[in-house]
């Protein structure tokens, strides 16, 4: 006696519940290949000019290359970015190569106001933008840094002389806003405005408050 195996068809509610499955894995795959985040590194080079306050006011230039990775979830830019800087500050007040007539008799006084001054930091933060043929942006960052000083002796020394170097070392930290155009995919070019400050620690040189600006050029791989 053969037995015959019959495929009994589904109910409704089994049928429904079928569809309803099928319906969110597919809006859930959708969702995701909407949401699919596409991550491009990049590199910029900003030339930049200081204006800052060390003891008194100094002006210098330098710069910064920076190295991004930008996360494009558009209309939006979120790009974590690592910063190495250097600049080379001039206090205002008395030309280089004259003898100093403000400075006091002993060159070990900390009262001797510096004739140059350096910058160098390291900084990690985070690039928040939009993306278009015109990019604007915002950044802050933070990381160590280090600030040293030549400094002079007393009258009748000229200032080529170093008499008392000094050096100090603490937190580093950086802000500002920036816009880009886009030429290419690969280039943008723009510029940027900002602080550039550094909260030192130990020796004599002292904490560092600047407004830098310059341009930017960046290459997207």
């Amino acid at each position: 006696m053969s037995s015959h195996l019959v495929k009994k068809p589904r109910s409704k509610k089994a049928r429904r519940f079928a569809c309803l499955a099928t319906s969110m894995s597919l809006c859930a795959a959708a969702l995701g290949a909407s949401r699919e985040v596409h991550a491009e590194p990049y590199v910029v080079a900003s030339p930049e000019v200081l204006l800052a306050s060390p003891v008194d006011v100094a002006y210098g230039v330098g710069g910064a290359a920076t190295l991004g990775w930008g996360l494009d979830l558009e209309p939006l830019l979120v790009a974590p970015e690592l910063s190495l800087s250097g600049h080379a500050l001039r206090v205002t007040g008395v030309p280089p190569g004259r003898p100093n007539p403000a400075a006091p008799p002993q060159p070990e006084s900390g009262d001797i106001p510096p004739t140059s001054q350096s910058l160098l930091r390291a900084l990690v933060g985070v690039r928040v933008g939009v993306t278009a043929a015109v990019e604007p942006s915002v950044f802050v960052r933070a990381g160590v840094g280090m600030t040293d000083s030549d400094r002079r002796a007393a009258p009748g020394v000229a200032y080529g002389e170093v008499v008392n170097p000094s050096a100090s070392g603490g937190v580093a930290l950086d802000a500002g806003a920036a816009l880009d155009v886009r030429l290419s995919r690969d280039l943008t070019v723009g510029f940027q405005l900002g602080y550039a400050g550094l909260a030192a620690v130990g020796g004599e040189t002292g904490s560092l408050h600047a407004f830098d600006a310059g341009a930017r050029v960046g290459v997207w791989f």
